[in-house]
């Protein structure tokens, strides 16, 4: 099926699972700019070439045809080879039979984002809402609440909030605008749709709620490490350093404490409001 972002960067995906549910509302049209293959195999075997990275649990390595591989190990053997052009265009993963539904569906969303990183787009853990035609995600590791707070704000906005994605939006720095995408964790809430980016929030469940807007390196370092980023590889991280830059110029990012209650609804939009009156 092919899958596209409001008919940008349509990729092709092939996978083990059925994931219609996920993918239809996403389903696009004509040629495919990149290509995402799953499939499954009795044995694994390591990849061969000129080793880039050896480390843990990974293998890192460039073969004669130009194309990267890197094999993930487990117990000792090959789980999982993730083989891709340096272009991140045409991707494979390889994985060890039996594949769990869940775990393909991480993988997949893991390398959906490291193509679309190749064009200039960030993928964050977040929940995503729409409000007022405007964007605000809740970024947080798992358990911090975003989904709390993205519920919070429905419940005081009935009728008026979209959960654009519950939990890795795309990002565009370069237009300053938050997409859904196929890949929305265990709720499975996201819109083929995109809105402009009022603010990024990082959730922190406390005892009181309290917003503050972060300066710049603290902020950075808040969202390089809620981000999807390719560590494996150089050029990569390159990448993803400048767009995190581009996003840094042009998004307010807030750190709000809070609980989960309507209160922090209230507190994060007297944090908004002020700062659009400033």
């Amino acid at each position: 099926m092919i899958v596209a972002i409001e008919n940008r960067a349509p990729i092709k995906l092939t996978t083990v699972h059925d994931f219609s549910e996920c993918f239809t509302p996403f389903q696009g049209e004509g040629p495919a700019e990149g290509n995402l293959l799953s499939r499954t195999r009795a044995t694994v075997e390591a990849p061969s070439g000129e080793i880039l990275l050896e480390s843990g649990n990974i293998l890192h390595v460039r073969g004669e045809d130009g194309r990267e591989r890197i094999a993930h190990y487990r117990g000792g053997n090959v789980d999982h080879v993730v083989d891709f052009d340096p272009s991140w265009r045409d991707v494979r993963l390889i994985s060890k039979e039996p594949l769990l539904e869940r775990h393909e569906y991480f993988r997949l969303s893991v390398l959906y984002a490291y193509m679309q990183l190749a064009r200039g787009l960030l993928t964050l853990h977040a929940s995503a809402i729409r409000h007022r035609g405007e964007a605000i995600l809740f970024a947080g590791p798992s358990g911090s609440g975003k989904s709390t707070q993205a519920r919070l704000w429905q419940e005081a906005h009935p009728g008026k909030i979209d959960i654009l994605n519950d939990d890795k939006p795309l990002l565009d720095p370069a237009s300053a605008r938050a997409y859904g995408t196929p890949f929305a964790g265990t709720s499975r809430k996201s819109l083929n749709a995109s809105a402009p980016i009022r603010a990024i929030v990082l959730v922190e469940p406390r005892s009181r709620d309290d917003a503050l807007r972060l300066g710049r390196a603290d902020a950075a370092a808040r969202l390089y490490a809620l981000a999807i980023r390719p560590d494996h590889d150089a050029e990569g991280m390159h990448r993803f350093f400048h767009q995190l830059e581009k996003l840094l110029d042009k998004v307010p990012i807030y750190r709000l404490c809070c609980t989960p209650t309507p209160q922090a609804v209230s507190t994060l939009k007297a944090a908004l409001e002020k700062e659009t009156r400033q």
